[in-house]
């Protein structure tokens, strides 16, 4: 039975305070059609709505089955009107963007009935109330007595013991009034039915109880017909009618392509925030790269990111296998024994009659070339061959494309001559900031060889003069322990090589002379051998992997194997480390006042997409939605919308990736792995903190003040 006992309902607006209601003393059993009526503002519609549980009352108690409904909190309220009350309103409050069928499974989904059964119910139902034909319609295309039926095939949908109905034929013509309240007849035997009207006529010929309502009392309670049929409510448990999961989930789902417009606003706004975002982390991380790369804060002279120099804790020599063990890693491109050739810059120059034209870079194998890495030309096939590195800044007017350069005679700062093969388009093919002249392997042994003399002989006089040596050649006709020194000096130019730090093989840091131009230094055999057998034996190389964003992975893996490894970007001065560590807090202090402003902007701008959702979801929480469910809803909804921005994002990405080169390249390169996974945590928290603000939000009011405000 339901029971209301000095019911009294006031309302405060503004500082007014009016009298929905009050002392009201009902006793209301199913099997009954009540028709409710009374003039405009007498308070037959706030009856309805304290007795549906759509509002709350202040005075009194109100009792269903024995149970007192005073101390029900919202949650309670909820729990209440699902499992015991259907609603059919005048305004219809069908969801829109639904078709007709949703629309009556949207209650079915709260009445925890399984997928098929509720589709089986449903268009049943939706057949009933003669929508046959229109299961698939969108709730908007209907007209205002098609409308209703869906309404009332809802509410008949939930199997409720209680069908209110606030004047429900108020907008309809006669004939599709008639019709409704027919309709309603026919389920008054099983359920109690309570109808607000303002035309008792057109209830008159069902209704078995007037009750008439006036200046918020009920003036009149009357029965009209005697029906031997009444009994008491039900008894329905709390969690019979729960919503599963995994129906919650399958609802936020359809509510986010139900209204393509708003998810395209929803996926433009989480797109936009993920776009600043990535490009944040990609500047960030390129900024970092430059400054280990910046040679001023460098104890290398090629910083290379790509680039780990390897040695050995006890200063051995490498054997073959343990070399072999190193090239067969995992990300590794490719390896150079006795790096310390690939540290000095050496200049290339292209002289003509009228001009003079020089190119950089640090020393590299051709062999670690392939054919698809020139943009024109071919690969060194012997001695005094090259490929140079070129970008779009060194094509002049002698030289407009790179096909130009091809065939060019090239004299290098120590004296060498080579021609020019191949050229690598720097624009487009990344060089991770790192210039490379790739050498024929007989070439490239000299160069390492001299530049190996170099460090052990450093500091070599000669008449008391530190000497610099360009090249070291072997001079049968010297005596086995001699040695003769040759300076040499084009007229047409002068070298001067920059200082550099570098770590060598013995783990200790080294400072080289500061040479100007060029000499040649000739050794007996016994010298020469023994410089020859110093200087191939490998203390040190460099690895270099396929990806700088894997450097990193490699750098473990080595040092895992029991060797001494360093990368070199980020073997800097405790200034650049300073520094560094100063562009860290900087950018995350920032990125953590993007976030959080970010996230306010995010939910001011999607406020209004949620509010101008606000009826749907009061009409759902008019057919049993609780406020978990609600919220469950929404989670889904923006989750799924951070799904798709974060594919969206992806592609963006690898369509960059392919179509971008030179120093924009790099930036794309720059974002690793770890920011796509923080970037789609940060989505999923901001969907779920969105969520949260919003359902909290939407339930600060009850149903019917949510609903007047429409």
């Amino acid at each position: 039975m339901l029971k209301l006992e000095n019911v009294g309902k006031i309302y405060n607006s503004e500082g007014t305070v009016a009298v929905g209601i009050r002392k009201v003393n009902l006793e209301l059993r199913v099997g009954e059609f009540v028709a409710i009526t009374g003039e405009s503002g007498s308070g037959k519609t706030t009856l309805l709505n304290v007795i549906s549980g759509i509002d709350t009352y202040e005075e009194g108690e109100m009792y269903v089955n024995g149970e007192e409904t005073s101390y029900f909190s919202t949650e309670d309220l909820e729990n209440y009107r699902n499992r015991y009350v259907g609603f059919i309103f005048q305004n219809y409050n069908v969801i829109d963007s639904f078709s007709v069928l949703e629309n009556v499974e949207a209650a079915l989904i709260f009445d925890n009935q399984d997928k098929k059964a509720r589709r089986e119910k449903a268009i049943s139902l939706i057949e009933r109330v003669g929508l046959k034909d229109q299961l698939k319609t969108k709730a908007s295309k209907l007209s205002g007595g098609e409308k209703q039926r869906v309404v009332i095939a809802r509410a008949l949908a939930k199997d409720a013991p209680i069908i209110a109905a606030d004047e429900p034929t108020g907008n309809l013509d006669s004939k599709a009034s008639s019709e409704i309240i027919e309709l309603l007849h026919e389920v008054s035997k099983d359920k109690l039915v309570l109808i607000v009207t303002h035309d008792f006529e057109e209830v008159e010929k069902y209704a078995t109880r007037l009750i008439r309502v006036f200046d918020g009392e009920v003036k009149e309670d009357r029965i009209l017909k005697e029906e031997n049929q009444l009994r008491d409510l039900p008894s329905i448990p709390v969690n019979e009618k729960l919503a599963k999961k995994r129906d919650i989930i399958t609802l936020g789902s359809q509510n986010v392509f139900a209204s393509p417009k708003r998810a395209i606003f929803h996926i433009f706004v989480f797109l936009f925030l993920s776009v600043f975002f990535i490009a944040s982390f990609a500047i960030y991380r390129t900024a970092m790269n430059d400054l280990h790369n910046t040679n001023s804060f460098s104890q290398f002279s090629n910083m290379d990111p790509t680039r780990i120099v390897v040695n050995k804790d006890d200063h051995s020599a490498f054997t073959e296998a343990e070399l072999n063990e190193l090239k067969a890693l995992a990300n590794v491109k490719n390896t150079i024994d006795g790096d310390i050739a690939t540290d000095t810059t050496r200049y290339l120059y292209i002289t003509g009659e009228d001009y003079s034209y020089n190119f950089r870079g640090y020393s590299n194998l051709s062999t670690n070339l392939s054919l698809a890495d020139l943009v024109c030309g071919r690969l060194p096939a012997e001695e005094g061959e090259i490929v140079i590195t070129a970008d779009e800044d060194d094509l002049t007017t002698e030289y407009d494309s790179y096909d130009d350069f091809l065939d060019k005679t090239i004299i290098s700062s120590y004296s060498n001559v080579y021609k020019v093969v191949g050229v690598i388009d720097a624009s487009k093919e990344s060089q991770t900031y790192t210039y490379y002249t790739y050498y024929y392997p007989s070439d490239y042994e000299n160069i390492k060889r001299n530049s190996l003399f170099n460090y052990y002989y450093a500091g070599f006089e000669i008449d008391g003069n530190s000497m610099y040596v360009s090249s070291v050649v072997l001079d049968e006709t010297l005596g086995a322990n001699e040695m003769a020194y040759s300076e040499f000096t084009p007229d047409d130019y002068q070298v001067y090589l920059s200082d550099f730090y570098q770590v060598y093989f013995d783990g200790t840091y080294h400072f080289t002379v500061n040479a100007q131009a060029d000499s040649i230094l000739y050794l007996g055999s016994n010298l020469y051998n023994e410089f020859t057998e110093k200087v191939d034996t490998v203390y040190q190389i460099s690895v270099f992997v396929d990806n700088a964003n894997k450097t990193d992975t490699t750098l473990k893996a080595i040092q895992n194997l029991g060797y001494r490894a360093v990368s070199v970007s980020e073997v800097g001065s405790s200034y650049q480390d300073i520094i560094s560590a100063i562009m860290s807090i900087v950018f995350f202090v920032l990125l953590s006042f993007f976030l959080v402003a970010a996230f306010f902007i995010t939910y001011v701008t999607m406020l209004h997409s949620v509010k101008s959702r606000k009826d749907d979801i009061e009409i759902l929480r008019t057919i049993g939605a609780t406020k978990d469910n609600i919220k469950g809803m929404l989670i889904t909804e923006f989750s799924l919308v951070a799904l798709i921005c974060f594919t969206l994002v992806l592609i963006i990405y690898f369509v960059l990736l392919l179509t971008l080169n030179g120093y924009a390249l790099d930036i794309i390169k720059a974002i690793g792995f770890t920011d796509f996974l923080f970037l789609f945590l940060i989505l999923l928290v901001i969907s779920v903190l969105l969520s949260l603000l919003y359902s909290r939000k939407l339930f600060k009011k009850s149903v019917k003040r949510s609903l007047d405000q429409k």
